[in-house]
């Protein structure tokens, strides 16, 4: 009896333990499928906190956004605003490179109403030389035997050599006036093409 009781109390106690064990696998396979449902969610999460990270440069980059619109006036704006800066500046060079052809035009100007002055001087000049040579040459030519003829020789080649000094500073005036007047149309076409360039920028840049 004693032997039946001790068997009969060692199955009533392992009773317990193999009802507990089916309980625990049906537990644990639960928290398993739970955690298996719940990953696809926290993996959807995570999916959608890098895009809504992705967002704002995705919103950036596409045409239709309102962030690349004000982007794209802001830029627009800054371009603009440069290039009427540059235009500005350039128009400044401009008038200031016209200021300056005007003034050395109005040198030129000056100088060749100079020589416009010293060439009827220098030809009134020649006049009295080739009178005076002219009539040393005569005498030269019409001496008696009494005459000195190396003084007049002497006489008329010294007028020769005036007349011909003459002829030579009008040929030089002549040629100075005739280079000033060539400089004077160049500043003058010069003078227009800024002139004509200065007023394109500037209408240019009332344009902007």
């Amino acid at each position: 009896m004693q032997q039946n009781r001790s068997s009969s109390h060692r199955i009533t106690k392992g009773q317990p333990k193999q009802a507990k064990q089916p309980k625990q696998k049906e537990q644990e396979k639960q928290k398993r499928q739970e955690k298996q449902k719940k990953q696809p969610r926290q993996e959807r999460k995570t999916k959608q906190r890098v895009l809504s990270k992705l967002a704002p440069k995705d919103a950036v980059a596409s045409a239709s956004s309102p962030v690349e619109n004000q982007t794209t006036m802001l830029g627009n704006v800054i371009a603009s605003n440069m290039q009427y800066e540059l235009l500005e500046s350039v128009i400044e060079g401009q008038k200031a490179l016209i200021s300056y052809l005007i003034k050395r035009r109005g040198e030129i100007e000056d100088r060749m109403k100079i020589k416009e002055k010293d060439v009827p001087k220098v030809r009134g000049k020649l006049a009295s030389a080739l009178e005076k040579f002219k009539a040393a040459k005569l005498k030269y030519d019409q001496r008696s035997p009494k005459d000195d003829e190396e003084k007049l020789k002497s006489n008329y080649k010294a007028t020769e050599k005036v007349a011909m000094d003459v002829i030579w500073d009008i040929s030089m005036e002549e040629g100075h006036l005739g280079v000033l007047k060539m400089e004077l149309k160049e500043f003058d076409k010069n003078i227009s093409s800024e002139l004509y360039s200065m007023k394109s920028l500037m209408n240019t840049l009332e344009s902007l």
